[in-house]
């Protein structure tokens, strides 16, 4: 590791021995903003490096005793060791896909698909990572969403005017990066190849292939959409677990649901007290509308995630809706991935064309141009 580094594991190591020393807990974003490391870095080393090291209870953790036989150096060692360990078996599972080091290998291999449906694309920077949205990613997060949702409507407002429903309030806080129940996914195999590759350089990523029926497919102005996406206004303790089993007529008597229907009539006046259990815990690819240049540009379109029983969880996925081409993923290798970027900038695809904001064409131009 490089310096640089080792100034952030040391960091990590002082910021360990006084909540041990104390038996004190924490959250993540403390442990985040006292090492410099993104959320989503130390949500990484969590999974993959200390795992023996903290235990966590309702969204705090505190650091075991396991702890104790660590000092500076030997806590070094072992983020080392960890991450070499880590780095060799994964290194291991991707000799059982297909390698992508370059934008011809990647586009060999998308033509071997066949699909009767729709296929989509998301690429992600790191193999391995589980696709699921932002807000699921922090336990604050999840159960704050009824509140962030009305945050940044009240505080601003001109930004939502054109936004008719819950869905589109949630695209335009995708937009500006407020964590969300969207992921994003595109129809261009090649914008997609560009988010596998413009992060996490010092990882392997990984383009995703999903192949959904017309019937899993969605608009943005569907009554599935409207009761799934609404559920972002409702409070965490929102829970379908007891409930679900009931019939339809029953189940929208409940409390829980005639609030959840009082948000969707907010927006469909004419809605009906039909809510099924079973949409409430799906995940469907929603169609936006083409109203926003980054869409545009993007080709863009959403999977929308509901529930599962209860609001802090997330819906399952259906791994069955991931394509696979000769039964294999298709593995970005992190040492092609500038070469993959030059490539891809020579076809126009870059950063300045895939967020056409004008703040983005200026970072790409600096970039251009830095010494």
């Amino acid at each position: 590791m490089v310096a640089d580094k080792w100034n952030h594991v040391d960091k990590a190591f002082m910021f360990f021995s006084e909540k041990h020393k104390t038996k004190s807990k924490f959250k993540l974003s403390e442990l985040a903003k006292y090492t410099d490391w993104s959320i989503p870095t130390v949500r990484t080393y969590l999974r993959k490096k200390w795992s023996t090291l903290l235990v966590e209870d309702k969204g705090t953790f505190t650091v075991s005793d396991s702890f104790s036989k660590y000092d500076k150096k030997s806590f070094r060692q072992h983020q080392s060791q960890m991450s070499e360990i880590d780095d060799r078996k994964k290194r291991a599972s991707i000799a059982n896909h297909t390698s992508i080091g370059s934008v011809r290998t990647f586009l060999g291999e998308i033509e071997k698909l066949n699909s009767n449906g729709e296929l989509y694309y998301r690429g992600q920077g790191y193999f391995g990572f589980k696709a699921q949205p932002s807000i699921y990613r922090n336990d604050g997060l999840i159960e704050n969403e009824h509140r962030m949702y009305r945050e940044i409507i009240t505080k601003c407002p001109n930004d939502f005017q054109e936004a008719a429903s819950t869905f589109e309030h949630l695209v335009k806080m995708q937009h500006y990066f407020l964590p969300s129940r969207l992921l994003d996914i595109t129809k261009n195999p090649l914008i997609a190849l560009y988010f596998a590759c413009s992060s996490e350089e010092n990882d392997d990523g990984e383009v995703i292939i999903y192949d959904f029926d017309m019937n899993d497919i969605k608009f943005y102005d569907s009554d599935t959409v409207s009761v799934i996406a609404n559920l972002a206004r409702r409070p965490p303790a929102f829970s379908i677990e007891n409930i679900k089993f009931k019939s339809e007529e029953e189940f929208n008597k409940e409390g829980e649901i005639k609030l959840l229907l009082h948000e969707i009539k907010e927006e469909k006046p004419y809605f009906a007290p039909l809510i099924k259990a079973k949409h409430l815990e799906t995940v469907v690819c929603v169609k936006p509308r083409l109203d926003n240049p980054r869409i545009i540009k993007q080709e863009g379109a959403f999977l929308l995630f509901g529930i599962n029983n209860k609001k802090t969880s997330c819906a399952d996925f259906s791994e069955r809706k991931q394509a696979l081409i000769d039964s294999k993923r298709l593995i970005v290798m992190r040492e092609h991935k500038h070469k993959i970027l030059e490539q891809l900038a020579s076809l126009g695809i870059m950063r300045s064309t895939i967020y056409p904001e004008i703040e983005h064409v200026a970072m790409q131009m600096k970039t251009k141009y830095e010494s």
